[in-house]
């Protein structure tokens, strides 16, 4: 994909339109795209010909090249931090798994419930169960919960459906909470260090749209 001359073939000094053709291709191939339609093609020259004189000249093309090793780039960056982020949640579920995490967090839920357990039933029922949501929903800067907001909940934690929350039940709702807040701190970290490893590389996302 480097070589100009590669790409012109009546060796004019530049890229015709019809030379074109061939060095899309290999571009959307590098980004996994399909071949390219004749409208793609003349897209691209409309944005790569900065003189609009309906060819590429070294110049020009030097600077096509530029720009998708630029995205290729920004591309690998991404893909490397999707797998780093699957990596991490993995490595998240493992550790709460682990006999001794469940052991804290199973402790640290009996205060909790006994707590929300107004009524010392051993159960939460949907008015008790109600606080708890508003709890979790406040920690997330969230709305307080309706009724469909309880409703809702309940169907989905109350495995045993008999319309309120035991203890077995509640734990793994706290499990899942924790799970929601380790992702999404998962996920902000590396948002942030993929700014970082940009800025540190001067490299910009450049939007080639010739597919």
């Amino acid at each position: 994909m480097h070589d100009f001359h590669e790409y012109d073939a009546d060796k004019s000094g530049y890229i015709e339109i019809r030379e074109f053709l061939p060095l899309c291709t290999q571009i959307n191939k590098a980004f996994d795209l399909g071949a390219p339609t004749a409208q793609d093609v003349f897209s691209a020259m409309k944005i790569f010909d900065l003189n609009q004189d309906g060819k590429l000249s070294p110049d020009e093309f030097w600077n096509l090249i530029h720009k998708v090793l630029q995205a290729m780039l920004v591309k690998e960056l991404e893909a490397n931090r999707s797998n780093q982020i699957k990596a991490d949640k993995t490595e998240i579920r493992e550790i709460m798994n682990d006999a001794a995490f469940m052991k804290e967090l199973i402790e640290s839920a009996k205060q909790s419930f006994k707590l929300h357990d107004k009524d010392g039933s051993g159960t939460l029922e949907a008015r008790e169960f109600y606080y708890v949501l508003k709890e979790i929903n406040s920690a997330f800067n969230l709305p307080s919960p309706n009724v469909d907001d309880v409703n809702n909940a309940l169907e989905f934690f109350d495995k045993n459906q008999d319309g309120k929350i035991d203890f077995e039940e509640f734990v793994k709702l706290m499990k899942k909470i924790l799970e929601i807040i380790a992702d999404s701190e998962i996920e902000s970290r590396h948002v942030n260090k993929a700014k970082a490893q940009q800025e540190a590389r001067k490299v910009k996302e450049y939007p080639l749209t010739i597919s």
